[in-house]
C-alpha cells in the first residue's frame, strides 16, 4: 500500500492519496504492524505518556482495536520528556 501511495504522491494525484491513505488507517494489518513495532523496539518496558506497558497478548490485540477508532476525536499527546 505505501508503495502505491509513493507512486500516487510522485504523479500528484490527490484523491488517490486520499483513498489509500483512508484504506491505511483502516486496515486491520497496518494497525497489528504499528503495535508489533511499538512492543518490538527497546524501548518496550518503558511506558510512554499514557503509562501503558503490553506485557501478554490481550493488551496487545485491545490496543489494534483501539486503534480502529483513532481518527474520531483523536488529539495527539505531548511527549514524553526525560
Amino acid at each position: 500500500m505505501q508503495a502505491n501511495l509513493y507512486k500516487a504522491l510522485k504523479e500528484q494525484n490527490q484523491a488517490e492519496c486520499k483513498l489509500i491513505i483512508n484504506s491505511i488507517l483502516t486496515s486491520f494489518s497496518a494497525r497489528a504492524i504499528a503495535v508489533k513495532n511499538v512492543i518490538s523496539n527497546k524501548g518496550k518496558n518503558t511506558a510512554g505518556v499514557d503509562n501503558i506497558i503490553f506485557s501478554n497478548d490481550e493488551q496487545k490485540y485491545f490496543m489494534i482495536d483501539k486503534l480502529k477508532n483513532i481518527r474520531k476525536g483523536y488529539k495527539a499527546s505531548p511527549i514524553k520528556r526525560v
